[in-house]
């Protein structure tokens, strides 16, 4: 008995223990963009169905608990699957993506992406179409993002042990009658027509099940021929779906919106063919070719199941630049574009000067949620001290390397360039160096260490670019670290500012290949700056990579104004403080039921990396500031064995509402430091217009699961309390052109 008893109590905890993800689907038509409302969604792995689901009135399906890794999805319409993809689920996190399914009466197709936007597939000689993902967002097979993705000529059964027949519009055009039983018996033997009803084979009238559009109906359901698209008969053979049947199926399926479009514009056309626009138009094939790394939200976790958040810092601001140049033009935001920390972090903050024998401090701010009013908002600020005015800042060794290939041939692009880099150049000291090195189809240094003291000639070697050429971005980089290496000053500031569209089309061009090249090259005291510049073909997600893994950091310029601010204005943004900067958070399970980190979806790290050296965090400049939110769930979760207010006695524990750990290396130093901030219970619960207006509109763009009340209207009612403030101003406008 007592065996019985522990292997249930293991099997239990396995259960509630277990990794989980999730992933949000929204299924719609490829070439109308319309719905597929109440289309059938099947999870499983390994011949085990984790959750089925039908799609909502919008056409989403939540899939949550599902099993970390590879997650087979079926699709289904009408008991029959349409296609089928695979998704890598991750821990913790949920996926927010769009299904695109065309369905032309012709080989079908699936496309599968968040950008809005239907991405074509790689055409296969069979009836299956077979999509390598490095065509769809430049993954390779390894990536955590989509697998595989299949899909098949609709209907995808073996209909040869099946009674069947299917009766089209086009056949049904040429009949007078108005009853689908005049219609069909001309298409199969066995039916009789008496005048109770339809026979199939003998069988009673009653015995035979009518169903229209997939729900079934009572009685003979008399549907005119004007609005019927297809009619399938089942005698026998009857696919299991439909149930228990002693006598036969009809399945109606009757017109959609395309369909009644696309027959009214043939009507119009043969009345009057002139150049009038049709009801219905075929969307035009939109060129999008930015590229975004997926974004697996957080979801919401207990501080019993999952105590420690664990992250690396991120100062990068590249995801409100581009969203604000998206607005400007009217053009559609994708919606992995929508980086929630990189929007937040973009803008400054009231908060205490750094204390002056501390490098960087950590403040708290308590707000209340404006889209869930029952939740409450903890913003977790890290400030680090401003450069000391009577100290000399280190000499720069810079290395500037260029994209000069045919795809930067753009005001917005090269000519932008070179006039942030003169700029930034006017501004060095004498003593500071500067090297040129540039790429396109081949690579070559353009210019070897320059002193500033001869800022003519970098200033000349500047203005002489010009593009042309297919992209080597890797042979760029291997050859700016080489340049960097064999000039490194030990007490300088040695650093590659990276100045493309990302556009790589010549040697390594996977994100990941990327990665780990680069992260060969970090710990030598060599920092990467990337700047991205264009639309259509910015690759945010090879930079990001590269200023992740290369200790450095990414930003998208878009004017002249803003590649000043980058490269002069903000010196931390060239001149770090600290490197491997992590923050790790315990909520107090008595007063926190559930939390979730807004953003930082690519900068979680385990919880046991959090006190290991070699593992890489973020980098962090002077006066840099940066601010991690989390949506938290007032309640009482049971104790944890594995955290921090484990620890704590159960008569105290009351006064801290979370605990934060702060971990990084002075630049100088090969050890960390740790320091310790804690959030009092008591502390009051505020507003933050600025900060709470920031994240509501960047969830709406995202569309994300955890958007709650978030909506237009909330949106205008949060701007509306904002000042007018320089900003402020700046986020009211950007929100004013999205609303419009």
């Amino acid at each position: 008995m007592k065996l019985i008893i522990i292997i249930s109590i293991s099997l239990f905890s396995g259960i509630c223990c277990a990794q989980h993800g999730g992933v949000q689907l929204h299924v719609l038509d490829e070439k109308t963009q319309c719905r597929y409302e109440n289309i059938e969604l099947i999870a499983s792995q390994d011949s085990i169905v984790y959750d089925t689901l039908l799609t909502d009135d919008k056409a989403n399906a939540l899939f949550l608990e599902l099993p970390v890794g590879p997650v087979n999805f079926s699709v289904r319409e009408f008991g029959v699957e349409i296609a089928r993809f695979t998704l890598s689920i991750q821990l913790y996190q949920l996926l927010t993506t769009t299904v695109y399914i065309s369905n032309n009466g012709q080989k079908g197709n699936l496309y599968f992406g968040n950008n809005g936007t239907p991405i074509a597939g790689i055409e296969q000689p069979t009836n299956q179409l077979w999509v390598d993902q490095s065509n769809l967002q430049g993954y390779s097979k390894s990536d955590i993002n989509e697998v595989v993705i299949t899909s098949y000529r609709i209907p995808l059964i073996d209909f040869n042990s099946a009674s069947r027949c299917v009766v089209y519009r086009s056949d049904a055009s040429s009949f007078p009658m108005n009853s689908q039983a005049n219609l069909i018996e001309p298409y199969m033997g066995g039916i009789t027509h008496p005048a109770d009803g339809l026979n199939f084979r003998g069988s009673r009238s009653d015995a035979i099940n009518y169903y229209i559009d997939g729900v079934k109906v009572i009685g003979n359901p008399a549907i005119p021929h004007s609005a019927m698209n297809q009619i399938t008969v089942y005698t026998g053979g009857i696919p299991a779906n439909y149930g228990d049947v002693t006598g036969g199926i009809i399945s109606i399926e009757t017109k959609s919106f395309r369909s009644y479009a696309a027959e009214r514009n043939s009507r119009k056309n043969a009345i009057n063919p002139s150049n009038e626009t049709p009801y219905y138009e075929e969307p035009e094939p939109v060129l999008q070719r930015d590229q975004f790394l997926p974004i697996y939200e957080n979801m919401f976790l207990s501080p019993l199941d999952v105590p420690h958040s664990t992250f690396g810092i991120d100062v990068d601001r590249a995801s409100w630049n581009f969203i604000q140049s998206q607005l400007a033009v009217n053009r559609a935001i994708p919606n992995d574009a929508v980086k929630l920390e990189e929007m937040v972090n973009s803008f400054d903050y009231s908060l205490p000067e750094v204390p002056a024998e501390k490098p960087m401090a950590v403040t708290f701010e308590r707000m209340n949620c404006p889209w869930n009013t029952k939740n409450q908002l903890v913003a977790i600020h890290l400030r680090a001290k401003d450069f000391p005015v009577l100290e000399k800042r280190p000499v720069h060794n810079l290395v500037f390397l260029v994209d000069v290939s045919g795809s930067m041939m753009d005001a917005t692009k090269l000519e932008l360039l070179q006039k942030g880099l003169i700029s930034l150049v006017e501004t060095l000291n004498p003593d500071d160096r500067v090297s040129l090195v540039t790429y396109a189809g081949s690579t070559g240094v353009v210019l070897q260490p320059t002193y500033c003291s001869e800022k003519e000639t970098i200033i000349d070697a500047i203005r002489r670019l010009n593009a042309g050429g297919s992209t080597n971005g890797i042979g760029g980089i291997q050859l700016a670290y080489q340049v960097a290496t064999e000039h490194f000053l030990p007490d300088g500031n040695n650093r590659i500012i990276l100045a493309t569209d990302g556009d790589f089309n010549v040697g390594i061009s996977n994100p990941h290949e990327l990665e780990n090249y680069i992260s060969l090259q970090r710990g030598k005291g060599i920092y990467l700056t990337a700047l991205g510049f264009g639309m259509g073909n910015y690759r945010n997600d090879v930079l990001e990579t590269l200023a992740d893994r290369g200790d450095g950091n990414h930003f998208y310029i878009n004017n002249l104004e803003e590649c000043k601010e980058v490269l002069e204005t903000r010196m931390g943004n060239l001149v770090n403080l600290a490197r491997d900067v992590k923050l790790n958070v315990e909520f107090n399970p008595r007063l926190v039921a559930n939390y979730r980190l807004i953003g930082y979806e690519n900068r979680l790290m385990p919880s046991r990396d959090f006190n290991d050296d070699a593992k890489d965090g973020g980098e962090i400049g002077y006066g840099h500031v940066v601010t991690a939110v989390y949506e938290i769930e007032p309640g009482k979760a049971e104790e944890s064995l594995d955290a921090h207010f484990s620890k704590i006695k159960p008569t105290g524990g009351q006064k801290e509402l979370c605990n934060v750990r702060l971990r990084y290396k002075l630049l100088e130093a090969a050890t960390s430091v740790e320091e310790n901030y804690e959030l009092a219970t008591e502390s009051d619960v505020t507003e933050n217009p600025l900060l709470q207006s920031i994240i509501a509109f960047g969830l709406i763009m995202r569309q994300s699961a955890y958007k709650g009340l978030c909506s237009d209207d909330l949106l205008r009612e949060l701007v509306n309390r904002l000042t007018d403030s320089e900003q402020e101003l700046e986020l009211k406008t950007a929100i004013a052109l999205y609303l419009k």
